[in-house]
């Protein structure tokens, strides 16, 4: 199944699932018919459920690294990782030990974090597997 990329395309498909779903429960009810129908109402159903849900995007940053935000389609989840993540990279200061044992302070800047748009993608197993993997 194609990942739903916006809030357009959501609304659309859950009307399309609800409308098949109105319609085959009719005829069951108006000519007593069950069986392979209700399983075709089910499966219908499990799908508009699903594509309701919160699922889990993965993406990229511009410098490198990764993460996931959880939203119903692609453009949320990007509006939601863009929120969360972009940042201007910040000074900080940390401390050392110099070579001659004495203890001092450094200064260091963190890049931006500015999320790759055309990398959010539908997290699945072997692509979380694969991210993951890289804390090893």
């Amino acid at each position: 199944m194609k990942a739903i990329e916006n809030k357009k395309e959501l609304k659309k498909a859950s009307a399309l699932l609800n409308r098949q779903i109105f319609a085959l429960l009719g005829v069951i009810e108006a000519r007593g018919l069950g069986g392979d129908l209700q399983v075709i109402v089910d499966e219908k159903d499990s799908i508009l459920q699903y594509i309701n849900k919160n699922k889990c995007w993965n993406f990229n940053f511009k410098h490198g690294g990764w993460n996931s935000v959880h939203a119903t389609n692609k453009e949320t989840a990007y509006k939601l990782a863009v929120a969360t993540y972009n940042k201007k990279g910040n000074e900080y200061t940390y401390g050392v030990i110099e070579s001659d044992g004495t203890t001092g302070n450094r200064t260091g800047w963190n890049d931006d974090t500015i999320v790759l748009e055309d990398s959010m993608r539908l997290a699945n197993a072997e692509d979380t597997s694969n991210l993951l993997s890289l804390f090893y």
